[in-house]
């Protein structure tokens, strides 16, 4: 039922791969792959210790395969959108921490948009599965 009109989950199925694939395998993949001289740049890491980025990279690629890989189940059960759940919360609270704490320095316009979508879309991720914790068995 995963590709019917039908699909109760296709809402959360859309949010699940947006996320996985902007912000897991997109965001991981510019941790993972960026060089040590632009993250010291835009303030990312300490110059010569860029591996907590990379490490940070390399997890945010498999939970965004796991939001890929969550949103072709046939049914969803309840472990499955706690996990989504927990995920987008702590990645929308860690944002705004960072941005409310002024750690994250957003000088251009455009930064500053990518930084607005990219919490909205964590939030999104955060409030679709409550919907369907209630509901499902």
């Amino acid at each position: 039922m995963a590709y019917t009109l039908g699909d109760p989950f296709r809402p959360l199925r859309l949010v699940l791969r947006i996320n996985g694939i902007v912000i897991g395998v997109g965001a991981g993949l510019c941790l993972l792959l960026t060089p040590g001289s632009w993250l010291t740049e835009w303030g990312l890491g300490a110059s010569g210790l860029h591996w907590p980025l990379r490490l940070a990279g390399a997890s945010q690629i498999g939970v965004g395969l796991f939001f890929l890989l969550a949103a072709q189940q046939d049914y969803m059960s309840r472990l499955l959108l706690f996990a989504a759940l927990v995920t987008n919360a702590l990645w929308a609270m860690i944002l705004l921490s960072a941005y409310l704490r002024r750690e994250l320095i957003i000088g251009s316009i455009i930064g500053q948009l990518l930084f607005v979508i990219i919490f909205l879309f964590c939030l999104f991720g955060t409030v679709m599965p409550l919907r369907y914790l209630r509901s499902s068995e």
